[in-house]
């Protein structure tokens, strides 16, 4: 990875957390945030670095036990992606870092609308993914459309607004672009 994507990764995190943790919103009302697919749980200690009450979740209970090891004071939790075992409304945010790229697009549309399940009204969602994977492997941007419209258009679907995304685009030699979107939930889930 090059280091010109690890600062857009840390910029796109850090906008999250402060729309997170900014307190003009007040739609959050001190809601946690999850991060899903948190493996060794870096972005949710970022994420806790950054003053945000996150939270860890992943389905490898060796991905949580490393994450527990190595960031013994923050809560790290084993359980389902899809479905999503937290009750209705529970969280003011919610972090999908990378953890859906191989889903095809009817496992994604049901992640999105669990996203939106989970989520508060005016809860924001960074969704984070990849593209441009080698030919053959899984995943919901098989075809000739646009992966940020793609991603943008079943985000909007389920609710939510698109404020703000940035795209990676490969340099020479590279086949992989990185997106981020930022979306906050404005309805009930549909």
């Amino acid at each position: 990875m090059s280091e010109f994507l690890a600062i857009l990764d840390r910029a796109a995190l850090e906008i999250f957390a402060g729309l997170m943790n900014d307190r003009r919103e007040g739609v959050r009302n001190g809601l946690p945030v999850a991060n899903l697919g948190t493996g060794s749980g870096h972005v949710t200690a970022y994420l806790h670095w950054l003053g945000v009450d996150a939270f860890g979740l992943d389905a490898d209970l060796g991905e949580v036990m490393q994450a527990r090891r190595e960031y013994p004071k923050l809560s790290f939790d084993v359980g389902r992606l899809i479905p999503l075992e937290i009750s209705d409304g529970a969280l003011g945010g919610l972090v999908a870092w990378r953890c859906f790229d191989q889903l095809n697009e009817v496992m994604l549309e049901l992640a999105i609308s669990e996203f939106s399940r989970v989520l508060s009204i005016g809860g924001f969602l960074l969704f984070s993914f990849t593209t441009g994977r080698a030919e053959g492997e899984a995943g919901f941007l098989r075809d000739n459309r646009d992966p940020f419209e793609q991603a943008a258009q079943a985000l909007q679907l389920a609710g939510f607004i698109v404020d703000t995304h940035m795209i990676y685009r490969p340099e020479t030699g590279e086949r992989v672009r990185h997106i981020s979107i930022i979306v906050r939930k404005a309805t009930g889930q549909l």
